[in-house]
């Protein structure tokens, strides 16, 4: 109960710094706080409400061409997908990511956890299925990948 309640506090703080970030102008800035909402929702199981910021979020970092943020808000967005059952686009997004020389690099916690979605993913889909998602990531431009990730936000959303 305890925890429920800080992890609701703290996503009120997070809606707040992103909307205070967004008022001021701090370019900069408002990526980096949605992109901490959409983890903070994504995790906590705000489904809703983190499908309807990465729309926006992702083709502000496109149009800004801020592509670390794009791939750090992608990989996210796939921990979200394997929630709803989309293991498929979710593999293509992780894919990318990790082919991509734009991409940072993973740290600290994120190491185990996009460990623990690849596996899930990879029991879903079945080993051979995630090879050819894998051979596919690579062979796409990265514009594509976010093409691949707002359609398949349209796709739940409708």
């Amino acid at each position: 109960m305890i925890r429920r309640a800080r992890s609701a506090s703290g996503v009120a703080l997070l809606r707040a710094a992103a909307a205070e970030a967004g008022s001021t102008g701090a370019t900069q800035v408002v990526p980096v706080a949605r992109i901490a909402l959409a983890s903070a929702l994504t995790r906590l199981g705000y489904t809703g409400e983190a499908l309807a910021l990465f729309p926006p979020l992702l083709h502000q970092a496109r149009r800004e061409g801020n592509w670390p943020q794009l791939w750090t808000a992608l990989r996210i967005l796939a921990e979200l997908l394997v929630s709803l059952d989309r293991h498929e686009t979710a593999a293509v997004l992780l894919a990318a990511a990790r082919e991509s020389t734009s991409a940072p690099a993973l740290s600290g916690e994120d190491v185990e956890r996009y460990r623990q979605l690849q596996e899930q993913i990879s029991q879903k889909t079945g080993p051979g299925v995630l090879d050819q998602i894998t051979a596919l990531a690579r062979a796409l431009p990265r514009a594509q990948v976010v093409d691949r990730a707002l359609a398949a936000l349209d796709d739940l959303a409708s």
